[in-house]
């Protein structure tokens, strides 16, 4: 499968590499403040944190509304749980308040404020930088939904169906699927 790199004026090939592991794909994927994936542009704030329940997620982002963003990565086949998994993290920190997501993001991004007070907003202004927006997002409109993207070479079409009826049926921001070679039962 090839890739390119939409430049502002062109698309230019990406040169192949193995993925390896799922840890090196991650890797890969946090080397900058954040990306856009599956359609959804979201700001890197922890990677391989521990939610509420206990259990570790890949990566978590911030979309432009504040909105949490669950990243969920397999390296090969995506399994038939991989939609459950990623709703077991988002219930696992749909209760974060905007305290708890500067904490988080602190230590991912290695900032250790000398007091309380100070460095306190570090997110909400990183977030408003990275967004390029007027003006930061009020605390209550951090974390006020929670958005799923889950990333596979493949996944069976059961987890596809099962990302869609829940999204259909939930008031969960749409999974969205990354989907490089197709689906399979």
């Amino acid at each position: 499968m090839e890739l390119y790199k939409n430049d502002t004026n062109r698309m230019t090939r990406l040169t192949e590499t193995n993925i390896g592991t799922e840890a090196h794909l991650e890797e890969m994927l946090i080397q900058s403040d954040g990306t856009q994936i599956g359609g959804i542009e979201a700001l890197y704030i922890d990677q391989q944190g521990q939610s509420d329940h206990g259990k570790r997620f890949d990566i978590l982002g911030l979309d432009e509304q504040g909105r949490t963003v669950v990243i969920e990565l397999k390296r090969d086949r995506g399994p038939r749980d991989i939609v459950t998994q990623a709703l077991d993290y988002a219930s696992g920190i749909q209760d974060d308040d905007y305290a708890d997501l500067e904490r988080r993001y602190q230590n991912f991004a290695g900032v250790h404020p000398e007091s309380d007070t100070e460095n306190s907003h570090i997110l909400a202004e990183k977030h408003q930088d990275y967004f390029d927006l007027d003006e930061s997002l009020p605390e209550s409109q951090f974390n006020s939904e929670q958005r799923l993207v889950l990333v596979a070479t493949e996944f069976r079409n059961n987890s596809i169906q099962m990302a869609e009826f829940y999204s259909n049926i939930s008031k969960l921001t749409t999974p969205s699927i990354v989907v490089n070679q197709g689906a399979r039962n």
